[in-house]
C-alpha cells in the first residue's frame, strides 16, 4: 500500500518497505543482496557513492548504500523470511512507487506493506494539521486486499461486497475466541467503541446498536395493533443483548425468553459488553432482571419443541451463513407463526436493500407467503453494508405502520425511536420497492 499526502514543498521522501515469507537463504546471501540493492538503486535513477554490507552469526544481513541522494539500506532476519528496506531521497520522487515490485520479485515475497513519508516542510507551520495526523494514522497499515484483521491488529476491515472494504481503527483486542460455532472478536475502537465481530462481519457497536435494536423493537411493540396487556416475548439470536434490553423497558412484558446456540458467544457479549447486555436502568446485566430468561439451544429446533406461545417473536439472527443460516428458510418462518397468539406479530432483521437484496426479496417473499400484513422498514446502521439496514415486520392482519401514540409516549428518552420516525421508516425509497415484486 502506498500512502501520500497531497502535494506541497517537502525536504525529501522516505521510503519504507516490509517484506514478509522471503527466500530465507537470499535473505542470508551479503553478495545477492548488494548487488540487488545497487540494481534497485539505478533503477530509481539515485546515484551510488558507496555501499556496505555485514553478515551477522548465525543468520541475518545489514547493509547500506549511500546515494547523493541520502541512503538506501536493508536489514533482514532469513529465519522469519522478513526484510526491512528504507530509502531516503531528497530527489526525485516519482519513481519510487516502483520500489516494492524490484524487491519483491527478486526475494520472492509473497506480501508487503509500503508507504511514502514526506520528510520535512520548510514553510509549513510548526503545528500538525488534521490532513497530516490522519495521513499518518492510515499509514499505520490497513491492508486493503483483504478483510479481517490486519497484522499488527491495529484496523479492522469488513468487505461489503467484492469491491468495497470498510474499516475501523483499533485501539485494542478485547477478545478472540473460536467457540463451538463460530469466531468471535470483540475490539475496542477509536470511534464506535467496542464492536462486536463474528466470523469476519462486524455485528453491532456500542456507537450505533440503539438505532437497529430501538428501531426492531418499538416499532412492533408500539404498533396501533399491540396493547399493553401482559406479554410473553420471544428473542431468536440477539446474543449481545440489545433486543432484549429494549423489550425490558415494558413494565408489562412479563417474560423474554432470548433462545442463541452459542453460550460463550453470550458469555463473552455478558462479559465484554456491559453497555449493550445490561438492564434499562444501566445499573446491572440483563441476567439480573428475573423477566429474562436465557435458553441455549438452536432457534429452529426450539420453536419445534416448545409449548409456549408468544405475543411477540424477534429474529436478531447473524447473516444467511454458518449457524444463523436455518433462521431465513420458509420452514423456520412458519415455526414462528405457530408460536404465535392471534394477535401477535413478527420483526426480523432483513439484510440491505442495496448490497443484499437477494437475501430482503428472500425474507419479504417468505413472510408473505405465511402472514396476512408485510412491511420492511429501514433504519440506520454506522457499522452494516451502506449504511441503511432493513427490518422486516409481519402481522396477523393489523398494519404496523399505525402508531399506538399512548405506548409510543412511554419512550421519549430513547435515542433513535419515536412516533413521527416510526411511520417513517417504513417509507421505501423506490429502489426498495421494486424488490416487493
Amino acid at each position: 500500500m502506498i500512502v501520500e499526502e497531497e502535494e506541497q514543498e517537502t525536504l525529501g521522501h522516505h521510503a519504507l518497505l516490509e517484506l514478509y515469507s522471503c527466500t530465507p537463504s537470499q535473505l542470508n546471501d551479503s553478495g545477492f543482496l548488494e548487488r540487488l540493492l545497487l540494481n534497485v538503486a539505478s533503477q530509481l535513477k539515485c546515484t551510488v557513492l558507496g555501499q556496505r554490507f555485514h553478515t551477522f552469526e548465525p543468520v541475518g544481513v545489514s547493509g547500506i548504500v549511500l546515494l547523493a541522494e541520502s541512503h538506501l539500506s536493508i536489514h533482514t532476519w532469513p529465519e522469519h523470511g522478513y526484510a526491512a528496506v528504507d530509502l531516503f531521497t531528497c530527489g526525485d520522487p516519482q519513481h519510487l512507487s516502483s520500489m516494492p515490485a524490484l524487491f519483491q520479485n527478486k526475494l520472492q515475497s509473497s506480501h508487503h506493506d509500503f508507504q511514502i513519508i514526506k520528510r520535512g516542510q520548510p514553510n509549513k507551520a510548526s503545528d500538525v494539521g488534521f490532513e497530516r495526523v490522519r495521513d499518518r494514522r492510515l499509514a499505520d497499515s490497513i491492508e486493503l486486499d483483504k478483510p479481517g484483521l490486519n497484522r499488527k491488529k491495529t484496523w479492522l476491515s469488513d468487505g461489503w461486497s467484492e469491491n468495497i472494504l470498510w474499516s475501523a481503527r483499533i485501539k485494542k483486542v478485547i477478545a478472540e475466541e473460536h467457540t463451538c460455532y463460530q469466531d468471535v472478536l470483540i475490539l475496542d475502537t477509536h470511534q464506535l467503541g467496542r464492536v462486536l465481530v463474528l466470523d469476519g462481519n462486524i455485528q453491532c457497536s456500542e456507537a450505533d446498536e440503539k438505532s437497529y435494536h430501538e428501531m426492531m423493537v418499538h416499532t412492533l411493540m408500539c404498533r396501533a395493533g399491540a396493547s399493553n396487556t401482559p406479554k410473553k416475548v420471544l428473542v431468536i439470536g440477539g446474543g449481545d443483548g440489545g433486543c432484549a434490553r429494549e423489550l425490558l423497558r415494558y413494565p408489562y412484558v412479563t417474560k423474554v425468553d432470548m433462545v442463541d446456540i452459542d453460550r460463550e458467544l453470550v458469555e463473552l457479549c455478558e462479559k465484554h459488553l456491559p453497555k449493550i447486555f445490561r438492564r434499562p436502568d444501566n445499573q446491572s446485566s440483563l441476567r439480573d432482571d428475573k423477566r429474562f430468561n436465557l435458553i441455549i439451544d438452536d432457534g429452529a429446533e426450539y420453536l419445534k419443541t416448545c409449548e409456549d406461545y408468544y405475543d411477540a417473536i424477534f429474529v436478531d439472527a447473524t447473516d444467511p451463513i454458518g449457524p444463523g443460516a436455518s433462521l431465513y428458510s420458509h420452514e423456520f418462518y412458519r415455526s414462528t407463526k405457530s408460536r404465535l397468539n392471534p394477535n401477535g406479530a413478527l420483526a426480523v432483521q432483513g439484510g440491505s436493500t442495496w448490497y443484499f437484496r437477494d437475501t430482503f426479496r428472500q425474507v419479504y417473499q417468505n413472510l408473505q407467503a405465511l402472514f396476512p400484513v408485510v412491511h420492511p422498514l429501514e433504519c440506520f446502521s454506522a457499522v452494516y453494508p451502506g449504511g441503511v439496514w432493513s427490518i422486516q415486520i409481519a402481522t396477523m392482519g393489523d398494519d404496523p405502520r399505525d402508531v399506538n401514540d399512548k405506548l409510543s409516549r412511554l419512550h421519549d428518552d430513547l435515542d433513535w425511536y419515536s412516533s413521527e420516525r416510526h411511520q417513517a421508516a417504513f417509507i421505501l425509497p423506490p429502489h426498495a420497492q421494486e424488490l416487493l415484486y
